[in-house]
């Protein structure tokens, strides 16, 4: 009798746990965010290649990105986002 009331017990909080987990499988995809208009884009992609052109970053292992991202309102900026190299990461 005492193995049947344990077994029923943990049957019962296993399908509590699963059902608790139910509602964020079937939640709506989040709305994107709109960008704000904090990070230009536009200037600081003519910034950053204006500064390799005047310290002549463009030769071989000179490879370098950059990436902003403003954690108020969501607004990210890369520069060479898809450049394979070693890294150091900094987080200010």
């Amino acid at each position: 009798m005492k193995r049947s009331s344990k077994t029923w017990l943990s049957l019962m909080l296993t399908l509590l746990l699963m059902f608790s987990c139910a509602p964020a499988a079937f939640a709506d995809e989040a709305p994107a965010e709109e960008n704000t208009g904090l990070i230009d884009a536009g200037t600081l992609d003519s910034w950053i290649n204006d500064y390799v052109a005047n310290h002549s970053l463009d030769g071989a292992y000179q490879t370098f990105s950059v990436g902003f991202c403003y954690t108020g309102t969501g607004d990210c900026w890369f520069y060479n986002a898809d450049q394979w190299m070693y890294s150091a990461s900094l987080y200010k």
